[in-house]
C-alpha cells in the first residue's frame, strides 16, 4: 500500500553506487533507450543463424561478438568506473520535497526541479529519474526497501504523468 506524502514532508536517503547498479541502467540505456544495442544484437543473431544454415564459421564468430560484445564490454566498463571514480566511494544523499530533487555527497549538492526532469523510468533493479537525455540519478529498489512505494508516490505526484514511466 503506497503511503501519502504531505505536501511539505520530504523523503530522504542515501544511495551507495555498485558496479551491477550501474551496470542494469547502462543496459538500460543500451537495449532499451538507444537502438544500436539491439541492433547489434540482431545483425549478430542474423549472422548466426546465416552461418549455421551455410556452415559458415566466420559469420557464426562475427555473429557471436556482436551478441556478446556490449553487456561484455559495458560490464567491465561498469567495474572499472565504480572502482576508480571517487564519486561512488561515498554514498550519495538525496532529499526529495515539493521543489524537486537534491542530492549531496560531502560539502557538493545539487538540485534539479520537477519541472526540469525529463523522465523517470523503472528497471528490474532501478528506479532512474532522467535530469537530460543523457544523464540521470539511480535508485536501486534493494537501498531504498520500504521507502521503494514513497518513492514512486513522490516522483508520480510532482512530475508530468506522460514523463512517468514506472512499473511497481
Amino acid at each position: 500500500m503506497e503511503e501519502e506524502i504531505l505536501e511539505n514532508e520530504k523523503l530522504e536517503f542515501d544511495v551507495t553506487m555498485t558496479d551491477s547498479i550501474l551496470y542494469d541502467y547502462q543496459i538500460y540505456n543500451s537495449y532499451c533507450k538507444s537502438s544500436n544495442g539491439m541492433i547489434g544484437t540482431c545483425i549478430g543473431t542474423l549472422a548466426i543463424i546465416l552461418g549455421l544454415a551455410y556452415n559458415y564459421v566466420a559469420f557464426i564468430i562475427m555473429g557471436v561478438v556482436l551478441v556478446f560484445y556490449t553487456p561484455i564490454s559495458l560490464k567491465l566498463r561498469c567495474k572499472t568506473v565504480v572502482a576508480n571514480n571517487k564519486a561512488f566511494k561515498e554514498p550519495l544523499h538525496y532529499v526529495f520535497d515539493e521543489t524537486g530533487i537534491t542530492v549531496s555527497q560531502g560539502e557538493s549538492s545539487e538540485s534539479a526541479a520537477w519541472e526540469n526532469m525529463y523522465r523517470a523510468v523503472s528497471t528490474k533493479q532501478s528506479i532512474i529519474v532522467y535530469t537530460a537525455k543523457k544523464l540521470a540519478w539511480v535508485f536501486p529498489r534493494k537501498q531504498l526497501g520500504p521507502k521503494l512505494p514513497q518513492l514512486i508516490a513522490t516522483i508520480s505526484r510532482y512530475m508530468e504523468p506522460s514523463k512517468v514511466r514506472i512499473r511497481f
